[in-house]
């Protein structure tokens, strides 16, 4: 037991170390103010999708979800009926508003 707790010390010490020099913490800023103001201006909203845009990718996304859960092994344990099951659940999943933003 003592041992792991020995060699756990030098390698927490280690990562604050490199977590805390100067470049590491500059370039996180900078992808900080990159992600919030890219190209130096701030963040602009796109124009409004329609409602037939929306669908598409609803379904798009829908698509998705099923051909991820359609890989063998899940298809081998599930069955298709399962794995179609497993896909709109998770597509309900991120559909819900508060389960949305919370994992957003």
């Amino acid at each position: 037991f003592w041992k792991r707790v020995t060699t756990l010390d030098p390698r927490l010490s280690d990562f604050v170390t490199r977590a805390s020099k100067e470049s590491t913490v500059a370039s996180l800023f900078t992808s900080l103010r990159q992600s919030c103001w890219p190209g130096g201006t701030i963040y602009q909203v796109g124009p409004e999708r329609t409602g037939s845009d929306k669908a598409a990718r609803a379904a798009a996304a829908r698509a998705a979800l099923s051909s991820l859960f359609a890989h063998p092994p899940l298809l081998l344990l599930l069955g298709r009926e399962g794995c179609d099951r497993a896909a709109a659940r998770v597509y309900a999943l991120f559909e819900t508003y508060p389960l949305n933003k919370h994992l957003v």
